[in-house]
């Protein structure tokens, strides 16, 4: 599961699989939109963090979140 930090106007999204990490540094002005995708991962809805950047592509941030108060708190966090 990704992890997910606001850090000086950029979103750090860390992943890893198997213990090898990746980590993306997307600054604020690339991204177009974050979005909050209704999924499911628990007994309940769950929501999904997508970042679509200017240049087209995605990005997956999160998963598993339980609010979408919470998800949507990210866009707020970058100042956007």
């Amino acid at each position: 599961m990704p992890r997910v930090r606001v850090r000086n106007g950029s979103l750090e999204v860390r992943s890893t699989i198997l213990g090898i990490g990746r980590t993306r540094h997307v600054d604020a002005s690339e991204i177009s939109t974050i979005e909050s995708v209704m999924g499911q991962s628990g007994p309940g809805p769950m929501h999904d963090l997508r970042i679509a950047r200017k240049e087209g592509r995605s990005i997956f941030a999160g998963g598993g979140i339980e609010s979408k108060r919470e998800a949507e708190t990210v866009d707020a966090r970058l100042g956007r």
